[in-house]
């Protein structure tokens, strides 16, 4: 368990490629994993970036489409 880290829920509207992960090297708390954006290592061999949800219109219906994903386990989220 690594204390120095921290659980954030981030809420975009445009979404642009890496647009969180610029937002959070540009804070200094960069995403654990993400080496090519600030973060110093890389303990999981991956950026532990996780999509909780998405939601979006149908392209056909413009009914709102929701869909939810838990964390993977070695975020160890309590």
């Amino acid at each position: 368990e690594n204390e120095d880290n921290s659980l954030v829920e981030v809420e975009i509207e445009t979404g642009r490629r890496h647009q969180i992960r610029m937002a959070m090297q540009y804070l200094s708390a960069p995403v654990v994993g993400d080496e090519l954006h600030g973060a110093e290592t890389d303990p999981y061999h991956r950026v532990c970036l996780h999509a909780h949800s998405l939601e979006f219109l149908h392209p056909s219906t413009d009914d709102p489409v929701r869909f939810e994903a838990q964390p993977p386990r070695l975020f160890n989220i309590r």
